[in-house]
């Protein structure tokens, strides 16, 4: 992506950009989406590095809200750049990001750049919102129920995938597609991805959730149905929490959540990839 900005601004972006996956993930996901939109090539990559970059940047911006020290096993850009740094780094992608969508306006006939920002600006509200609920319990120890948390994890997870689906029907051209079905569906496909991912994510990164003061859905179980108490200094969270039935209760989770139908649909059209990238 062309950009007029000195390097040394952007350091600790493209340190954690540098540093994460998932890329492929989200493209494989935006494929996916498109078989039903049939958008261009071209205006598919740019939406493709449009999610990509929106997704960094939260993850910057989330890092410092977290109070985070590493991520998947390496030190959060803000503990080597700044906080200051980073906050502006991540902020300024965010605008980026919207002058990559507002590119895709200019190239686009069907005249919608209106829609197209409507779409973006609703979908931060509702990342921001999402990620402010997260916030909001651990610092004042309230501890949600699981209802709860699968709501702001639709908001701050979800939210994401959604956008893929709303950008790619603004912009498509193809009139043979019952757009309002395709639409629902791929919306609450969306939702449970999200939730999927997010559960999934929670198991992984269940002693740093803990530690931070984080209510992650096993947490969540263990605290509420199992009556254990959040004392940072325990050793052996992982073990007590797979012990309690908290990672097991997660699991479960997934599992309802993806179906036999859903698993073998994905199974049949990624050749297990995406499922693998999921999983």
């Amino acid at each position: 992506m062309d950009m007029d900005i000195d390097d040394g601004v952007l350091l600790p972006y493209t340190y954690l950009k540098n540093n994460t996956s998932g890329k492929g993930f989200r493209n494989k996901l935006l494929d996916y989406f498109n078989l039903f939109y049939k958008v261009d090539d071209n205006k598919l990559e740019i939406i493709k590095e449009f999610i990509d970059i929106l997704h960094t940047s939260s993850l910057i911006i989330d890092d410092i809200e977290d109070n985070g020290e590493f991520r998947r096993g390496k030190l959060c850009a803000h503990k080597i750049y700044g906080i200051g740094s980073t906050i502006n780094a991540g902020n300024l992608m965010y605008f980026k990001a919207w002058e990559l969508l507002m590119k895709l306006e200019s190239d686009n006939n069907n005249n919608n750049g209106n829609e197209l920002n409507k779409i973006f600006v609703n979908s931060m509200i509702k990342l921001h919102i999402g990620q402010g609920k997260e916030i909001y319990w651990r610092n004042n120890k309230i501890c949600p129920s699981e209802e709860e948390y699968l709501e702001m994890v639709i908001g701050k997870t979800s939210e994401l995938f959604k956008l893929c689906v709303l950008i790619l029907s603004c912009i498509s051209d193809d009139d043979t597609r019952d757009k309002d079905n395709i639409d629902e569906k791929l919306i609450k496909f969306s939702e449970k991805l999200g939730i999927i991912y997010q559960i999934r994510n929670d198991i992984k990164d269940i002693r740093d959730d803990y530690e931070n003061g984080n209510y992650s859905y096993p947490i969540i179980y263990c605290i509420r149905e199992k009556c254990m108490k959040m004392e940072s200094n325990d050793k052996e969270i992982e073990d007590k929490i797979r012990e309690l039935g908290g990672i097991r209760h997660s699991e479960e989770k997934i599992i309802s959540l993806m179906g036999e139908k859903g698993k073998r649909e994905f199974e049949n059209k990624f050749e297990n990839d995406f499922l693998q990238l999921l999983m």
